[in-house]
C-alpha cells in the first residue's frame, strides 16, 4: 500500500515538474503558434491548441489498455499513471486507482 502511495506522490510531482517546463519551453516557444489559439478568445467549437489533446490521446489510450488487460508492477503504473493525469481531481483518481488495483474487473 505505501508503494502504491509512494509511486502516485512522486509520479504527481514529476509530472507537474514536467508540465511546467513543456508549457513555457515548449507550448510558449516553439509551439506557439499552435498554443496561440488558446489565449485569444474563441471564435467555434475548436481551436488550433486542441491538437495537444489529440496527439496525447492516442498514448494514453494505448498505456491504458496496457495496463488494464495485464498484470504486473510495470502494467500498474503505466495505467495508473495515465488515470491521474488524465484528471483534474487527484484524490479521486488517486482512490480510483487504488480500487482497481485492490479490485480489478479484468482476470
Amino acid at each position: 500500500m505505501f508503494g502504491t502511495f509512494a509511486l502516485s506522490v512522486g509520479a504527481a510531482v514529476g509530472m507537474e515538474f514536467w508540465a511546467r517546463w513543456a508549457h513555457e519551453a515548449l507550448w510558449h516557444a516553439s509551439l506557439w503558434h499552435m498554443h496561440e489559439s488558446h489565449h485569444r478568445p474563441r471564435e467555434g467549437p475548436f481551436e488550433l491548441n486542441d491538437v495537444f489533446a489529440i496527439i496525447n490521446v492516442v498514448p494514453a489510450i494505448a498505456l491504458l489498455a496496457y495496463g488494464f488487460f495485464h498484470k504486473g508492477l510495470v502494467p500498474g503504473l503505466y495505467f495508473g499513471a495515465v488515470r491521474v493525469f488524465s484528471n483534474s481531481n487527484l484524490i479521486i483518481s488517486f482512490l480510483f486507482n487504488l480500487f482497481i488495483y485492490y479490485f480489478p474487473c479484468s482476470k
